[in-house]
């Protein structure tokens, strides 16, 4: 069976499966991406420190 949205009928989505909003995966991607860029910074400090004198 096939759901259209009511907002935007050229939309549409098998029953069951999908998404209803853009803007869900959208958030999902950047969220996902800002913590993956915030340890991979960490990462990067932590094995690519410059050598400190005593």
């Amino acid at each position: 069976m096939v759901v259209y949205s009511p907002a935007n009928p050229r939309r549409s989505f098998m029953e069951g499966s999908g998404v209803t909003s853009l803007w869900q995966p959208v958030l999902a991607s950047l969220l996902f991406g800002a913590l993956a860029a915030l340890g991979g910074t960490l990462l990067f400090s932590l094995f690519f420190r410059p050598p400190q004198a005593d």
